[in-house]
């Protein structure tokens, strides 16, 4: 389900990126002083779990190294990592993807 919505996003999109947070509102428009808010018109979230913890099943990290892997060759991906790098304690926790 979730790697046929994030089919259906990117689909007629330019530049897309995937990603975990614990804060969608302040991933999109506080940090590194608002980046994705000035480069992405849209976040969406595609997946929530009670943890991010990459080694475990169901985790946002485990899903983000996931759906990275199968979309990172997608013209317009800009993903560098393979995901899972910015799994961090709380609850809940999402995956999103980011489009412009």
């Amino acid at each position: 389900v979730v790697t046929g919505a994030i089919e259906y996003i990117v689909s007629t999109k330019n530049e897309f990126k995937i990603g975990i947070t614990l804060d969608p509102h302040h991933r999109f428009w506080v940090r590194a002083d608002g980046e994705y808010s000035k480069r992405f018109s849209t976040m969406t979230i595609v997946y929530i779990a009670p943890f991010s913890n990459p080694y475990k099943l169901h985790s946002t990290g485990m899903m983000e190294i996931d759906q990275i892997a199968k979309f990172k060759h997608f013209g317009g991906c800009l993903n560098k990592g393979d995901g899972g790098e910015g799994a961090s304690p709380g609850s809940p926790h999402f995956l999103y993807v980011v489009t412009n």
